[in-house]
């Protein structure tokens, strides 16, 4: 059983793909397999920096509650929030696809919308991938 079923939230713990598979049955979801793979080998180098849990969200139950708060806020389904940055803008990946990339949601330039096409034009792709993603937070957060 996941860790945070109990009431409790650990943070900074390596996913277990029985955590995984509570955050798809929850949110309805089949997370792409880049993705699952990166937070069941949550990088080391990373672990060391601070604040790198709120960038590349590594709590289940946290990842839950982010999700379900943009679904209600008219985020296409298709978009699944990863993390944010502590200035309240978030970073996204595409669900049911190859895309790889890793979007970025710049809270202040942009308005509140429930359009498909808004969500669209309105994130930025900011890396190719997932370890280049990485490989910036690491060079961002710990330099």
């Amino acid at each position: 059983m996941p860790a945070f079923l109990a009431g409790i939230c650990i943070l900074h713990t390596l996913m277990t793909p029985e955590d995984i598979s509570y955050i798809e049955s929850q949110l309805k979801v089949t997370l792409p397999d880049h993705y699952t793979d990166m937070l069941l080998r949550y990088p080391e180098d990373l672990k060391q920096l601070d604040h790198h849990g709120e960038y590349l969200i590594d709590d289940p139950y946290y990842l839950i509650r982010l999700n379900t708060m943009f679904g209600r806020s008219g985020v296409p389904e298709k978009y699944f929030a990863i993390g944010h940055n502590l200035g309240g803008d978030y970073y996204f990946i595409q669900l049911n696809s190859e895309e790889t990339t890793v979007y970025y949601f710049d809270h202040e330039e942009t308005a509140d919308s429930e359009a498909e096409h808004y969500w669209d034009e309105s994130l930025n792709k900011e890396h190719d991938n997932l370890e280049e993603y990485k490989n910036w937070l690491i060079e961002t957060l710990g330099g």
